[in-house]
């Protein structure tokens, strides 16, 4: 019996090694005003409106500094019926952790969330959406044939109506994606 704690407790060591530091208390959710609106939401229940964002035909875009969904949290996305794509960013050069729920209240609509600096998700996470998740590390999300949705803000960037088609990446120096302790290649 003293052995097998020990072996949980070498697993679970294991797993807590290889995630980045937790967020304090609780966690964060700050826009940072490249979309619009600008500074925290309150949490625990993180009301992400479609007024925070812009909206681009059917896409709806939004910008955050930092996005992390702690445990016994949520972030609810929220807009018009006629939104099809939520987009999302994390601008902060720090890595995302959802460790609580993401939800959609947009009937259908996908949700797109990009962070270059990496995306942990731990064992408590979980998805409450209608539609498909896509979550990336990549430097940009390709809309159309052409236009694409840059993690990092560009001066004087168009936001496309086009549906998104492909993620892309300007560099081989990318950051992790992580679910509870194993890194997803």
């Amino acid at each position: 019996m003293k052995n097998m704690r020990l072996i949980i407790f070498g697993i679970f060591l294991t797993g807590v090694f290889h995630l980045p530091p937790l967020p304090a208390a609780h966690a964060q959710v700050i826009l940072d005003g490249t979309m619009g609106t600008d500074g925290p939401l309150r949490g625990p229940d993180y009301q992400v409106r479609a007024k925070y964002g812009h909206q681009a035909g059917a896409n709806l875009f939004h910008s955050f500094q930092k996005f992390s969904v702690g445990t016994n949290e949520s972030a609810t996305f929220s807009g018009p019926s006629s939104v099809e794509n939520i987009i999302s960013r994390v601008t902060g050069g720090t890595s995302s952790w959802i460790d609580g729920t993401l939800r959609s209240t947009i009937d259908g609509a996908n949700m797109y969330l990009l962070n270059p600096a990496g995306m942990m998700f731990g064992p408590n996470a979980s998805l409450d959406i209608t539609g498909s998740f896509h979550v990336s590390i990549a430097d940009y999300l390709r809309l159309g044939s052409g236009e694409r949705f840059y993690a990092s803000p560009r001066a004087g960037e168009v936001l496309s109506t086009a549906a998104p088609t492909a993620f892309g990446f300007l560099d081989d120096d990318a950051a992790g994606i992580t679910f509870d302790g194993a890194e997803i290649a």
